[in-house]
């Protein structure tokens, strides 16, 4: 007798990562999208995640026919740079949908750049404290701060996040 064996197929179909750069150590979500792409047959699928050609994460998930899902993966980039990352499941007929890699951009300090005005009144003051807080502590922030007259192009190189303060008069 001649029989049609079923065809499973599972693919990674994407990977969700936070938009723009992570602090080093900080817990991070991604979402891993995986879709049976049988209409009929159930299939078992066992997901890995790897950060940096390190194990981060892994899941077994039994798909229905036809169905999408998304896994959630908590993360925690240990290296201070772009780190390479890879999604994966075990090979079946069509190994070409089983992988799909990402990048997470990992910052080991967040560069904040205070723009104020030039009087020594008004919430710069506070606001500075708050992004710099006691210099015992170790933050993630690194703090400078220009008055919003002098402000140029030099104080925004390498700077990730620019606080506006509300007595700061632009241009």
């Amino acid at each position: 007798p001649v029989g049609v064996e079923p065809f499973v197929d599972v693919s990674v179909d994407a990977v969700r990562v936070p938009p723009g750069a992570v602090l080093l150590g900080e817990p991070v979500r991604l979402g891993v999208t995986v879709r049976n792409r049988s209409a009929e047959a159930p299939a078992d699928c066992n997901l890995q995640v790897e950060l940096a050609g390190k194990p981060k994460g892994e899941a077994s998930l039994r798909l229905a026919g036809g169905a999408r899902e998304t896994q959630e993966f908590t993360l925690v980039a240990t290296d201070p740079q772009a780190a390479a990352g890879v999604a994966r499941k075990r090979i079946d007929r069509l190994p070409e949908n089983d992988v799909r890699y990402f990048v997470l951009p990992v910052l080991s300090r967040l560069h904040v750049l205070l723009v104020r005005g030039g009087g020594a009144r008004g919430g710069a003051f506070y606001v500075a404290r708050a992004l710099s807080p006691a210099s015992g502590s170790r933050s993630p922030l690194v703090l400078s701060e220009v008055e919003s007259v002098r402000l140029g192009n030099r104080d925004l190189a390498g700077v990730q996040v620019v606080v506006v303060a509300a007595d700061a008069l632009l241009g």
